[in-house]
């Protein structure tokens, strides 16, 4: 779980127009929050909270754009009531012990929360979830399994792959490179909106197999890709680590816009 507190002495800004700006930002949060994964919370007291700019509670007939003024109520209530006040994260860790906490508001530069704590605008918030989540995936090979969905949304890595790489700690130099190479194919099949995958786009030194040899192992490279059915894997990314050639197998499935991994390791024991 991920908490964010909204912290009072963060709400604090110099100007009408800060205030609205964080408002919106705020919103935007909460708008795109995960809500499986995450908890907004606040204390009973954030109606009396003084913004420099006014109280809260007086934000609903005054201070801010009419347009804010009906977001604030359903705002500041969409954060869980409870009666704990943190003013530092290790107050924090102490009731979360075994979460991911955060802080929001709008303007830190007056708190001590440090900066990889905060939450201001949905920048800041992606990056908070993405540490969360390296944070718990990083533990060991098997969290890392655990965790890929997340990890790595626009690729599915297919049940066989965990054999291939269950043998690797986290701090191996070849399990390194190949979380190098599935962030990279991530990121890019995140873009990949319409017509077919650019493999040169890719960034990456990939390549199809030759005709020939895909026709001579072709029961060999046919993995089955679950809803999508049977799908010939040929695309594959090449690097070396030492004298010794790595390839990772790929299927990149056009209606869904997602990418199928079927094989990562060493050239020698692919099969096909």
């Amino acid at each position: 779980m991920r908490n964010y507190y909204l912290l009072e002495s963060a709400l604090r800004v110099g100007s009408v127009a800060e205030l609205e700006r964080g408002l919106i930002n705020l919103n935007s949060i909460i708008l795109n929050r995960d809500q499986e994964h995450d908890n907004f919370i606040r204390n009973s007291s954030i109606w009396e909270c003084d913004t420099t700019q006014g109280l809260v509670y007086e934000m609903f007939s005054g201070i801010v754009n009419d347009e804010l003024k009906r977001v604030i109520p359903d705002l500041f209530r969409s954060f869980t009531e409870q009666d704990s006040i943190y003013i530092n994260h290790n107050q924090m860790d102490n009731d979360y012990p075994n979460d991911c906490n955060g802080f929001t508001g709008f303007d830190f530069s007056l708190s001590i929360i440090p900066p990889d704590r905060q939450v201001v605008d949905i920048p800041t918030y992606n990056i908070f979830k993405q540490r969360c989540l390296e944070s718990k995936a990083f533990v060991s090979i098997q969290s890392f399994w655990d965790n890929r969905n997340e990890l790595f949304p626009s690729l599915i890595l297919l049940d066989r792959v965990w054999n291939q790489i269950r043998h690797l700690s986290l701090a191996d130099p070849r399990f390194k490179l190949i979380h190098a190479k599935l962030k990279r194919l991530n990121e890019f099949t995140q873009s990949w909106e319409t017509g077919s995958f650019d493999i040169v786009g890719l960034g990456l030194d990939n390549s199809p197999d030759t005709p020939k040899r895909i026709k001579e192992t072709l029961a060999l490279r046919t993995f089955n890709c679950g809803l999508n059915g049977d799908k010939v894997f040929s695309l594959h990314i090449k690097w070396d680590f030492g004298a010794q050639p790595f390839r990772l197998y790929y299927y990149p499935n056009e209606p869904t816009k997602k990418v199928y991994v079927g094989y990562i390791g060493g050239k020698a024991e692919i099969g096909f």
